[in-house]
């Protein structure tokens, strides 16, 4: 298990930092820390996929106001966003939520 640092876990895990890459088989992925939803939030780049946890939603951005300060949190987030709009254009992102879908037909 690896966590970035600013979560203080009180269990064995390897340490996560920014620009740290982990290799999955033949992938190397990129560690992006991306605070703002929770200060030790991070978003991941594999190649030219970006994982962007709950930094971003389907139509919306997270809510900063959870675990900090609201104040902290918007101004992580702004920064984090705007970091994110810095990458090079990747050919997906995969938001940590869903949008919701109606139950039935359609």
């Amino acid at each position: 298990m690896s966590v970035h640092a600013a979560a203080g876990a009180e269990y064995a895990h390897d340490a996560l930092e920014d620009g740290d890459e982990i290799v999955v088989g033949a992938v190397r992925v990129r560690c992006l820390h991306t605070p703002g939803h929770r200060p030790e939030h991070c978003c991941f780049l594999a190649e030219s996929t970006l994982l962007t946890g709950d930094s971003l939603f389907v139509g919306s951005v997270a809510r900063p106001d959870l675990a900090v300060e609201a104040r902290e949190g918007a101004e992580g987030l702004f920064h984090s966003l705007r970091r994110l709009l810095e990458l090079p254009t990747t050919s997906a992102s995969f938001p940590g939520t869903s949008p919701a879908r109606s139950a039935g037909p359609g």
